[in-house]
């Protein structure tokens, strides 16, 4: 016999990693809560450049047939890297274009049973599956508890600043796009407003958070510090930085020995949890605010204490300030939210 199964997909811009679940017949929305709990039937994770010329369509029959057992795709949901536009994606950095009614023709199933969500978003339909022990309470007001069917939102800072928010309905979360990371920077002190002065000539304009809030926000801000305080640089590790393909990682390492790099991370963090404290505001995510990405992951120290750049530009709200009383803010500790995100989705489809 068949398996009945839906596929979870999080498409990056190297790797594919795929997941396979079982589904029960007379599924409920009760499924939902086991996201992430329920092992898959098979999980394989792809270098996307094995399939750069096939496509994503030869890289699926690879997987099903892989996975040892005959399958029946009830539904499916694809996170991709990218701006997705009536369930179709074209990859930047391949010759891919997935489509995802093409992908249901192909592998018999339903109309509109497969959906492509940008890898946001699922990040988005992803936090809503956490729970404790996949994050860390980190609000300096203690544990706060989550406030049922409110508004959850996630800012997550790596290669580049994402941010997405989710609301609920009769018990089922919707994540929606948001481009928030493109919003302006906004200087908290007069060597912010330097940066952005030195920003705005640089890029010739315009400065979003996310010059600022991303692995390429802290090389450039590291490379405003040194042109602003050339005697404090250090020869060695300025060329380093400057010769490496992820700066960010070289500025980070850095960060405890060489003071310039400690205080280009500072800044960084500082904008970061400026730009939580933003999204709290914003948002009102009393079902939890929730902070993913590496770069949070890899600098937890400088986050938690209430001292920190990060938490006291997080706490200045103002008049606002008060509402950060009623926010959960939680440290996602998990690395499968995209995962996570299209597998809710998959099981949605069937359950609405």
């Amino acid at each position: 016999a068949r398996a009945r199964c839906v596929l979870a997909g999080d498409l990056g811009g190297t790797n594919s990693r795929l997941e396979l679940f079982r589904v029960a017949d007379g599924l409920t929305s009760d499924a939902l809560s086991d996201v992430g709990r329920v092992r898959p039937l098979y999980r394989q994770t792809y270098k996307n450049a094995d399939f750069a010329q096939a496509g994503f369509t030869d890289l699926l029959h690879r997987f099903l047939s892989e996975a040892g057992t005959p399958v029946t795709l009830e539904a499916g949901c694809l996170a991709v890297a990218g701006p997705v536009e009536g369930d179709r994606v074209a990859f930047t950095n391949l010759s891919w274009t997935i489509d995802a009614r093409s992908l249901e023709d192909e592998f018999g199933m339903a109309r509109h049973s497969m959906r492509l969500v940008n890898d946001f978003v699922a990040n988005g339909y992803g936090v809503v599956t956490l729970e404790p022990g996949d994050y860390d309470d980190i609000s300096p007001h203690g544990p706060i508890e989550a406030t049922p069917g409110a508004p959850v939102a996630c800012v997550g800072a790596g290669t580049g600043l994402g941010e997405t928010f989710a609301t609920s309905q009769h018990g089922l979360y919707d994540a929606w796009p948001s481009e928030g990371g493109h919003g302006a920077f906004a200087p908290r002190d007069d060597v912010q407003t330097e940066l952005l002065a030195y920003l705005r000539k640089k890029f010739r304009g315009r400065v979003s958070t996310e010059r600022v809030v991303s692995g390429k926000g802290i090389v450039n801000v590291y490379e405003f510090l040194a042109e602003r305080s050339p005697d404090a640089v250090n020869a060695h590790v300025d060329r380093e930085i400057r010769d490496a393909d992820e700066g960010a990682a070289v500025v980070s390492r850095a960060a405890y020995d060489d003071a310039l790099c400690g205080r280009a991370l500072d800044i960084v963090l500082d904008a970061y949890g400026s730009e939580l404290g933003n999204a709290a505001v914003k948002w009102l995510p009393f079902g939890g605010l929730y902070i993913a990405g590496g770069i949070a992951l890899k600098n937890v120290d400088r986050l938690r204490a209430p001292e920190t750049s990060f938490m006291r530009a997080y706490l200045d709200r103002g008049r606002l300030a008060p509402v950060l009383t009623k926010v959960p803010l939680r440290l996602v500790t998990v690395d499968d939210l995209g995962l996570r995100g299209a597998h809710y989705v998959a099981l949605t489809v069937l359950v609405a």
